[in-house]
Formats: structure tokens, sequence, C-alpha cells
């Protein structure tokens, strides 16, 4: 656990005398109006532009490792420069690559890159903290992996909600958040990831490797399928991580009107968790799964732009509220009761362990495993390292995500771990996604 920064507190006199102390004030009214403004300036028809591009035949349904992956890239990298934020990627760059697996898991390399962009707090005492913004903006290509229609394998997956949507609310935000004459106290960080569909491969690689000093991340929001709300209603997990992001939340909401059902939990199948697993206060933001997920039919003219633009709206307030109250979000760790649609590599059937998403190879380390879970069930603990599944070695997160994804619920699985330097056998009975 990181301990949160003290906050001295000096007479106004001293502060004279010592001349280089900062004081770290209460947000101040003019925070309040820049964020109102900037609420009232999103834009639903910019919003959608970016929905739509990044969604069209023209990007081939932005597969790992394609060339449309990377114009994708291009095209976040470029609106970021446009709108003058900092480089946040690797040397002073927007991008940060990553080796991921093309195909068989251990076999042939290829390179993908998050795509990062900063913007610098104006306050001296909190600006080397930094609030992350993030999504992924890969898909499934043509639907050889990870398709719900399996007759329409070949076809383009346009990925509109999943997850153009999230990937244009980071654009959006960004857009609006360099416009502050102000800035904001802390230092926000607007990242977009890669490898999400093979495994959460491109935020746990940033996780591992962050572009900003290892334990300086006060908090990370993350957008994934945010679309396509009903009825004014969005999913926030993660407000168990700190005690401040409930309260928050129910005083923020209160001028956007949305109706918000929470889950303390900081796991799940998409990027948060490779932040919670490193200790991040995390909020994730969904708007709900649909008939057209992981489907050719996930197109832009599906989307609500006008309910994207209230779920930004909130999302907006509270990353106002995250980089600029004077307390950093303490961290909490939450119990975990039940499965909840996480706990494995990636999409697939649902297994339950939490990987470690380190870098050590030579097999997939468990971080935890989820109370209730096929693999406690089985059990497998915290500790445990995975290195063979169904009669395949697995050297890696890869080998684990495809292996794991061939699957479907019902299956019973023969894997193999080593505890404590010794073999130790198990059957998993893998269980449907929740």
């Amino acid at each position: 656990m990181r301990v949160p920064p003290v906050v001295i507190h000096l007479s106004l006199a001293s502060a004279v005398v010592l001349g280089a102390v900062s004081l770290t004030l209460p947000s101040t009214p003019a925070d309040s109006r820049a964020a109102s403004s900037a609420i009232d300036a999103l834009s639903a028809e910019q919003y959608l532009r970016h929905v739509s591009y990044l969604a069209s035949d023209a990007m081939g349904g932005r597969a790992n490792g394609s060339a449309a992956l990377d114009t994708a890239a291009e095209y976040i990298a470029g609106r970021f420069r446009s709108w003058g934020l900092t480089p946040g990627g690797d040397g002073g760059t927007f991008f940060q690559p990553f080796e991921l697996a093309a195909g068989a898991a251990s076999g042939p390399k290829t390179q993908v890159r998050n795509v990062i962009a900063s913007l610098p707090g104006r306050d001296p005492a909190l600006r080397d903290q930094w609030v992350v913004v993030g999504a992924h903006y890969d898909h499934l290509g043509l639907g050889e992996r990870g398709s719900l229609a399996p007759s329409q394998r070949g076809q383009i997956h346009h990925g509109a909600d999943d997850n153009a949507s999230g990937t244009s609310g980071v654009l959006e935000l960004a857009r609006l958040a360099a416009t502050r004459t102000r800035g904001f106290r802390r230092s926000v960080l607007f990242a977009t990831f890669a490898g999400e569909e093979l495994g959460l491969l491109g935020s746990s690689h940033f996780a591992n490797h962050p572009t900003v000093p290892a334990g300086a991340m006060a908090a990370m929001i993350n957008m994934d399928m945010i679309g396509r709300p009903r009825n004014g209603r969005v999913f926030v997990g993660g407000v168990g991580t700190s005690p401040v992001l409930r309260p928050w939340l129910d005083e923020l909401n209160r001028r956007v009107g949305l109706q918000l059902d929470y889950s303390d939990s900081g796991f799940g199948s998409s990027d948060h968790t490779s932040f919670t697993v490193k200790h991040v206060p995390v909020l994730f933001f969904f708007s709900g799964l649909h008939g057209d997920y992981h489907k050719p039919t996930d197109t832009s003219d599906k989307i609500d732009a006008q309910g994207a633009r209230r779920v930004l709206s909130l999302v907006y307030l509270m990353m106002e509220r995250l980089a600029t109250d004077p307390a950093r979000p303490e961290w909490t760790a939450v119990a975990e009761s039940a499965p909840s649609g996480g706990g494995g590599a990636g999409y697939g059937p649902y297994f339950g362990s939490i990987p470690d998403f380190g870098d050590a190879g030579g097999g997939v380390l468990f971080a935890d495993v989820r109370p209730g879970s096929p693999a406690a069930k089985a059990g497998l603990r915290a500790g445990d390292l995975l290195v063979e599944f169904d009669g395949t070695p697995v050297q890696n997160l890869y080998d684990f995500t495809y292996a794991l994804r061939a699957k479907k619920p019902g299956d019973a699985v023969r894997v193999v771990v080593r505890r404590n330097d010794m073999p130790v056998a198990a059957t998993v009975l893998l269980e449907a996604r929740r």
C-alpha cells in the first residue's frame, strides 16, 4: 500500500518566510466554473465523428497487429497533437510500443502501440501525481477470434460500442481538458490501449512499465462500451476501491441525472483490472451489453451520441474532482464474493484467476483466485504458477488467453501449476461469465 502524501499546514507568516513551500489548497470556485463550462462544451457531434471514423469499414475492425490498428493509433495521436497535449509515451512520443504474439501465442511476435498524451498539472504540490483516463481502441478485425456471430467470421466486426465509444470518450475529454486556461492541479494522462481483446495486454504492459513514476498514479478511469446507455442507466465499477469515490459520484451525478448501478469491485474483463492489481483506485464506466456485442452489427449508427454525452459529463466532472481535490484517494481493497464477468485472461469462459500481469515468463502467476470461482473450486490459489492448460504448455499470458478462449462453459480442463516448486495437477470445470 502506498502511503498518501503528507500535507503540512503552515501559518501564512511561516509560508512567507520559507518562500519555497507550496500550500495545498481546496478546489477553488474557478475550478468549479471551469468544470461547468467544459461539460457544457461537450460535443455529441464531435464524439460521434470519432466513433464513425474508428468504426468505419476502412478501419477493418481494428484487429491487433493490423495496419488498420496502426492507422487508428496515428489518428488518435494526431488528435492529441492538434490540441497541444504533451506526448506521454516512450521517448518523447505519443506511443508506447509492445510486442504481442501473432496467432499462436508463443510464436512470432508483432508490435502494437498504446497511445498516450499528458496534461501537466499546475500545482507544484500535486502535479507529480497522475490521474489516468483510458480506454482500449482495438477490436476483433474480421472476427476470427472472439466473434459471437460464428457464421459471420470474415466480415468486418466494426466495434463501434466496443470500444470506439470509449476511445472517442477519451478523445473528447482530452480536447476539453486541453482548453482549460488554468489546467488541473494534478497531471492527467489520456491513454488508449491496444491488446485488450487478447487479455488486457496493453493496459497490463502500461501498468508494469508506466510512463510516469511508479506509485504516482492517484486514480484511473476506464471507459469500455459507453455508447448505448438505456434510459440513462450506467454501470460504474470500482467504487469500493477508495472511500471517496461513491460519495463524489453521488454528489456530481446530481448535476447529470444518470441512473447509476454501482459495484465495489475493481476487477473485471476490461483495462481497469490492470490498475486494480497495482492498488490504484479505479472507476469503470459501462453502459451495458446488447445483441450486437462482438458481432459485425456493432456499428456507429446504433450509438446514442447524446446518451454518451451525458455519461461523459459525469466522467469529466469525476476526472476534474480527482485531479483537483487536495486529498489523494486512499486505496481500499475490496473483498471479492462472487464472479462478475472478469477473473480470467480476457474474454471466454469464466476461470476465476487474477493474473499477476508481470513479465516473469515460464507460466502465468496468479496474484489471486476469486472465492467461489472454478479455479478456487479446483483448489488453485494465489501464488500458483500456471504452466499447463489442457495439455498445452503455458509460457505466458498470451498462451493462457488463447487456450482459455478456445474452450466453452462446461468444459473440464486439466491444469498444472507449480506450487512451492512442485507440480500440482487439478481439473477445472469452466463456467459461463456473469
